[in-house]
């Protein structure tokens, strides 16, 4: 052992850090120690300090300063050395020493303390390790106190999600119980906060707290529905964090070819060519090893490929778009664009009815001053009424032989390239007109109270009761851009599209076949809501699913 008297040694130091090759840097220069600072009682003993530096390193008291009660065994060495520090008995008053380890220009500090009689301690009797769930809860740490005042106790918490609570006097004396509250956990993975305890001349104990992530297995989606026209690949993401077995329900064989890249599962299908039939396969995924006493974690998707949809009942009810719209730009699309849904009414229309649009800006509805059965479409201009408000240009559909069908699905259309407008009817063109000088560009987003009610883009509703759509409507779609006639009446057009066309702005399918969302297909998501019977200008959310026992069929 050798007594630290002289301070020479850090004068090597200056010299920089040397690597195991003999080379000197600074740039990298780098020292550690663990522990940073050690207490002794009075009886003396032996600390032992790790060195972690990124070269040589030298020892030495700081300050020059002189110390015979405490030696070490090393004054230089290499990274991962240990030195041991020797304490000699103290029955006379409180002592402390100080020194740096260096390498290079690089330091890291280290005190002992030697205490007279017992050395104050901070003991974590309930454990050194404690465990919580997902979600957000309390627990409690004990604490024994021994030459350490309750006032003196100081807890840090490595991380913001963990804090204490309150401090309360524990079951004996001289002990205290820590309170101390956590957040809920929504990731997959678990996470770990390290509290440190420590107070007076007292050495630091640590206690580490492991939070436990709900386990999971969640398919991106609940159901899928499949464009029939085409073969492709079904990928399905799913967000898990423990192991699944995948099996499948009856008649799911047409889905072939599984495999999972990442996070994503992924089947090979083929087209479906059948007239009037659908296909149906379940997707079960099932967790392996549940925790004992648990239930497996079952999630079940559903797909489809077929014509055969659920389509949505208004008569009664509306469907309205998003207060806040997610991506409102894709909807202001002026003077250039295409409404396309199909629809059907059963025969008991209002005299005046809506079927799409926002109240004197757009709507596509019937009856008005004409036949219930009749239609037309209603557009803004900048031009004011005697009123204020925006005059209309209306084109309206007067052959009779072109009035709304009733008890059967049809395809309405409208299309517009920027100088006219065209009416199609089960892709036959059967109004067209040309544009006003002072038409309005068309906004989609666009909404005022008007009628003590706010007018903004709704299905089967607008500016008040009683003008809603007596019947269903499905397959709904924006364009930004005019489709023609041939791109109207090609096949399975009515059916479906993928949601990725081009130009497709927004879909909604209105299959869902429960719950009141109407989710937009394109990755614009800006889905609608469906409300049901109103009170006075009073609604909820709620719709009424029509289950089809047939494909929906334009004739």
């Amino acid at each position: 052992m050798k007594k630290i008297l002289l301070f020479a040694a850090a004068m090597l130091a200056l010299a920089g850090c040397k690597d195991p090759n003999g080379a000197t840097s600074s740039a990298s220069d780098d020292i550690t120690v663990a522990p940073e600072n050690r207490t002794v009682g009075g009886d003396g003993g032996n600390v032992q300090v790790i060195v972690t530096s990124t070269g040589d390193w030298t020892l030495a008291s700081k300050d020059g300063k002189a110390y015979d009660w405490v030696t070490s065994d090393k004054d230089s060495g290499v990274d991962g050395d240990i030195v041991k520090f020797v304490v000699e008995p103290n029955m006379e008053e409180r002592k402390t020493a100080e020194f740096v380890f260096s390498c290079g220009k690089a330091t890291a500090p280290f005190t002992i303390i030697s205490m007279p009689g017992e050395v104050p301690t901070i003991t974590v009797t309930s454990g050194a390790e404690v465990k919580g769930t997902y979600e957000a809860g309390r627990f409690t740490v004990a604490v024994a106190l021994k030459n350490v005042a309750e006032s003196e106790l100081e807890v840090e918490c490595s991380e913001e999600w963990v804090r204490k609570l309150i401090v309360l006097e524990g079951d004996t004396q001289n002990t205290v119980n820590v309170d101390f509250g956590y957040d809920a956990l929504s990731e997959l993975e678990s996470r770990n906060a390290e509290i440190t305890f420590k107070g007076g001349a007292a050495n630091p104990v640590k206690v580490t707290f492991t939070q436990s992530p709900k386990p999971t297995i969640e398919p991106e989606s609940a159901s899928y529905s499949l464009d029939p026209a085409t073969a492709g690949t079904l990928e399905i993401p799913v967000r898990a964090n423990v192991e699944y077995d995948i099996t499948y329900g009856e008649g799911s064989d047409w889905l072939t070819g599984h495999k999972k890249e990442g996070n994503v599962e992924k089947w090979n299908y083929t087209a479906f060519t059948q007239e009037g039939q659908q296909r149906t396969a379940t997707i079960i995924f099932t967790e392996k090893n549940p925790a004992e006493g648990a239930e497996a974690i079952v999630a079940t998707v559903s797909v489809r490929q077929s014509n055969l949809r659920y389509a949505i009942n208004i008569a009664g009810a509306r469907i309205a778009s998003p207060d806040e719209w997610p991506n409102a730009e894709v909807m202001k699309v002026g003077k250039v664009f295409t409404v396309e849904m199909l629809a059907r009414h059963n025969g008991t229309l209002n005299n005046l009815g809506y079927l799409f649009g926002i109240e004197r800006r757009f709507l596509i509805r019937h009856g008005d001053t004409y036949p219930k059965n009749a239609w037309e479409l209603v557009c803004a201009r900048t031009s004011k009424e005697s009123n204020g408000e925006n005059r209309e240009w209306k084109l309206q559909v007067t052959n009779p032989a072109s009035y709304l069908p009733a008890d059967k699905w049809f395809h309405v259309a409208v299309a517009f390239d920027g100088t006219k407008a065209v009416i199609y009817l089960n892709g036959e063109v059967v109004a067209e007109g040309e544009l006003p000088s002072d038409f309005k560009d068309v906004d989609f987003t666009e909404s005022y109270t008007g009628n003590g009610a706010t007018q903004r883009l709704y299905f089967g509703w607008g500016y008040g009761n009683g003008r809603d759509w007596k019947g269903n409507i499905a397959e709904a779609r924006i364009w930004n851009k005019a489709l023609t006639q041939d791109e109207i009446k090609a096949d399975g057009h009515y059916y479906s599209v993928p949601a990725d066309s081009e130009g497709l702005i927004a879909y909604w399918k209105m299959d869902e076949g429960d719950g009141s969302t109407i989710y937009d297909a394109t990755s614009n998501a800006n889905h609608f809501t469906a409300q049901n019977m109103p009170n006075g200008y009073s609604w909820a959310a709620g719709a009424t699913w029509v289950e089809l026992d047939g494909p929906i069929t334009v004739e």
